[in-house]
């Protein structure tokens, strides 16, 4: 009896010290939640698909298009109450197979932004009416399209524009609005005269490439051509020359930083200093063997 007594205890002592230990160390707890969200989903789709493990905007395809989910706030909930943990997944889970029924055109149209990618991105749905839809950029960048929603973020598909008889350029014209009313005005690097630096952390710094011209004024009157990065897709860097004795030192500092940038990365783009001029967009090297 006393025996059985200090056996109860250690194991009481020991899911204690084990539940101190997962609140302590929260990378070990966000794994377990990982690997139980990735587990119950299996179980639920089995034909299912999860790429990353950045809880933020962990890929998944429940065999119906991509998106993106955001679990930080489930992930808490999961945390802080072990009593939630073995229906709080599950729950989330069953209504995961409806995110893709995002309603009508025009009461999301609001939520629509663009985002650059690798052009591969759902190159697995290639000849598909799932695959996204995209628009080329320069080298293997292209343009995709998603809907914003609290916990998920889902990429627009060839079927859905066709569901909602829409244009990819109407869609285009409006994610380009979309995306200039949310956009705030650059940081001057400090110690890089002429850097600006496009960093909001809202996965489309590296796309307001494509409002540069809206963005003018804020760059210091920029003119074309002009240099710019997008190492990765929450940076977007923009060098204007404009009153520069010498461009060399600043271009070599924008260089290098792109370089590190995109090999730090998971979400990297590009690793080259780009120009853009009315030859469109040209890598650094190609600009200088035509000037």
């Amino acid at each position: 009896m006393k025996r059985s007594y200090v056996i109860i205890v250690l194991m009481i002592a020991l899911a204690a010290a084990a539940l101190l230990w997962l609140r302590e160390n929260p990378d070990a707890n966000a794994n377990a939640f990982q690997r139980q969200f990735k587990k119950e989903l299996a179980a639920l789709y089995p034909y299912s698909k999860v790429q990353g493990n950045d809880l933020s905007s962990l890929e998944c395809d429940l065999g119906n298009g991509l998106m993106l989910l955001n679990l930080e706030s489930l992930f808490k909930a999961w945390r802080h109450d072990p009593k939630l943990r073995d229906n709080l997944v599950t729950h989330y889970l069953t209504v995961l197979s409806k995110s893709q029924n995002i309603g009508q055109y025009k009461l999301v149209a609001a939520r629509v932004f663009p985002q650059i990618r690798p052009a591969s991105f759902g190159a697995v749905y290639s000849g598909s009416d799932l695959a996204p839809v995209s628009m080329e950029l320069f080298g293997n960048l292209a343009v995709f399209y998603v809907v914003e929603f609290p916990d998920r973020t889902v990429y627009l598909t060839h079927k859905h524009l066709s569901d909602w008889r829409v244009t990819l350029p109407t869609v285009h014209e409006g994610a380009l609005a979309n995306l200039l009313k949310r956009t705030r005005k650059p940081a001057l690097l400090k110690g890089s005269p002429g850097l600006y630096a496009y960093l909001q952390g809202d996965g489309y710094d590296a796309t307001r490439i494509l409002i540069v011209d809206e963005l003018k004024e804020s760059c210091g009157n920029l003119q074309q051509p002009f240099y710019f990065a997008v190492p990765h897709r929450d940076a977007l860097y923009i060098l204007n020359t404009a009153g520069l004795n010498n461009i060399t030192a600043p271009l070599n500092k924008l260089e290098a930083l792109t370089r590190h940038l995109y090999r730090s990365s998971h979400r990297f783009l590009c690793p080259e200093v780009m120009v853009y001029g009315a030859d469109g967009y040209l890598t650094l090297e190609d600009y200088r063997a035509q000037h």
